[in-house]
């Protein structure tokens, strides 16, 4: 366990380097603009549509209930390869599901998640709705920018909340900043006030863009 703790722990520091270095060289305005405004700006993009969604349903319990809430989760974060089949099982299984969340269990969660096919994406996710303040979405552009291809959906998740988690504790003028800056994009472009918006929410917006910037994937 100590050899597997270790590893955990580099991967943690390498993700907070990188994380740290883009962030303290890039200013807030332009992280801002570059990450937030831009996307709301673009016509070809759904990123308005999906924040839209996001902030209607993150720790929204009333919501998951719905009937369509996996349906609409699925297209909303374009999880392509889900069937019908899997989102009805999982529809059977809600209140379990949450439950597992939001105590933590999340090994747990994650085996039901990856029985026969894997949908380590869409645990992420899941995850992040209902604990957004603890978790981080992940995909695979954030897995290859983080050079965490060789891990798991699981693995991913851990080591780079954890690391996002770290950069806010020891930045928080910058993450007050970052925060200020993303609440007041979404007012402009969404009209909704998100005032309870995470630090790990707005580190995703930012490190999810700069991990799928053509040029970034291109020098790599």
């Amino acid at each position: 366990m100590k050899n597997v703790d270790r590893h955990i722990e580099f991967l943690i520091n390498d993700c907070h380097i990188r994380i740290d270095k883009y962030l303290k060289n890039t200013s807030t305005a332009t992280l801002i603009t570059k990450h937030v405004e831009m996307h709301y700006q673009d016509p070809d993009s759904n990123f308005l549509s999906f924040q839209k969604f996001y902030f209607e349903t993150v720790n929204n319990e009333k919501r998951y209930y719905d009937a369509d809430f996996f349906n609409k989760f699925r297209t909303s974060y374009s999880l392509r390869g889900i069937d019908n089949i899997t989102l009805n099982k999982y529809g059977k299984k809600k209140e379990d599901l949450l439950q597992l969340i939001r105590e933590d269990r999340l090994s747990d969660l994650y085996s039901i998640f990856t029985e026969g096919k894997h949908y380590g994406s869409f645990f992420t996710k899941m995850v992040h709705t209902f604990n957004p303040d603890k978790y981080t979405p992940v995909d695979n552009p954030m897995r290859e920018y983080f050079k965490l291809t060789h891990e798991s959906y699981f693995i991913s998740m851990v080591v780079i909340s954890a690391a996002f988690l770290k950069w806010i504790y020891e930045n928080r003028d910058k993450m007050d900043e970052l925060k200020k800056g993303t609440i007041e994009a979404n007012r402009k472009y969404i009209q909704m006030e998100t005032d309870n918006i995470s630090g790990i929410k707005v580190l995703d917006m930012i490190f999810w863009s700069e991990a799928d910037n053509p040029t970034i994937k291109k020098n790599k």
